[in-house]
C-alpha cells in the first residue's frame, strides 16, 4: 500500500511540473508577443513623424520656443520724389497742394503739385507832366463795434479834423439778417500814403475795431486802388 501512494504522488507530481512548464512556455511566448507588438508601434511613431518632417517641415513636433518682447519703432520712409517741372502755363497754373495717393503696400505717399506763382504788377515810374496820368492809389480799412446810430459825416469829420486837406471816402455796411448786434461798421477809403499811420490803435478812438477791409473777387473795386 505505502508503495502505490508513493507512485501515485509521484505521477501528480510530474503532472504538476509538466503542466507548470505548459505554463511557463505560454507566458514566455505572450511576454515575447508583447515585446515585439511594443517594438512594433515605436517604429511606426518613428515612420509617421518622419513623414510629417518631410512633407510639412513647418509642423515639426519640437517643444515650443519662449519668444522675448522687443520694442520696436516702425518708420514711413518720406518720399524725396519731386514732380517734374511744369512746361506749360496749364501746369503752372495747378494749386500746389498735398494729394494722398494709395500704392500697393497701403502706405501713403505725397504727391507734389505745383502752383503758378503770383504774377507781379509792374507799375509805370516815369515821371512827367502829362495830362496822362494815373488816379490816386487808396487803402481801405474796417471800422468796426461802432454805436448805434453813428453815422458816416461823424467819421469823416474826426479824419479830417486830424489830415484838414485828405478826402476821405466812408460807407456804412449793411448788416446781415442774422446779425443782432446794435454795433455799426464802416470801410474807409483814403491816400495809401496814410495806411502806417491810420492802421496804429492810437489814431482811433477806445475800443474801436480796426482791420484791412477785403472786397471779395465778384466785386469792382481791390482792396488797394
Amino acid at each position: 500500500m505505502p508503495s502505490e501512494v508513493n507512485t501515485e504522488n509521484f505521477n501528480l507530481l510530474k503532472l504538476l511540473l509538466a503542466e507548470t512548464r505548459l505554463n511557463n512556455k505560454l507566458l514566455t511566448e505572450k511576454v515575447e508577443w508583447l515585446e515585439q507588438t511594443i517594438i512594433g508601434k515605436d517604429e511606426v511613431i518613428k515612420k509617421l513623424e518622419c513623414n510629417v518632417v518631410l512633407h510639412n517641415p513647418n509642423h515639426q513636433i519640437t517643444k515650443p520656443k519662449v519668444c522675448n518682447p522687443v520694442n520696436t519703432v516702425s518708420t514711413r520712409k518720406k518720399s524725396t520724389t519731386q514732380a517734374p517741372q511744369a512746361t506749360t502755363k496749364e501746369e503752372e497754373e495747378e494749386e500746389q497742394e498735398a494729394v494722398k495717393t494709395k500704392d500697393q503696400n497701403n502706405e501713403y505717399d505725397w504727391t507734389k503739385v505745383n502752383r503758378k506763382p503770383k504774377r507781379k504788377i509792374m507799375r509805370g515810374t516815369a515821371t512827367t507832366n502829362h495830362e496822362f496820368a494815373a488816379a490816386d492809389r487808396k487803402a481801405w480799412l474796417y471800422i468796426g463795434g461802432c454805436k448805434k446810430g453813428t453815422e458816416s459825416k461823424q467819421i469823416i469829420k474826426y479824419l479830417e479834423e486830424k489830415h484838414q486837406e485828405t478826402s476821405f471816402i466812408v460807407e456804412e455796411i449793411p448788416k446781415r439778417s442774422e446779425n443782432k448786434s446794435q454795433n455799426m461798421s464802416f470801410k474807409v477809403g483814403f491816400p495809401l500814403s496814410l495806411l502806417e499811420e491810420l492802421n496804429k490803435p492810437e489814431f482811433w478812438p477806445r475800443d474801436i475795431i480796426i482791420r484791412r477791409f477785403k472786397f471779395f473777387r465778384n466785386t469792382a473795386a481791390a482792396e488797394f486802388k
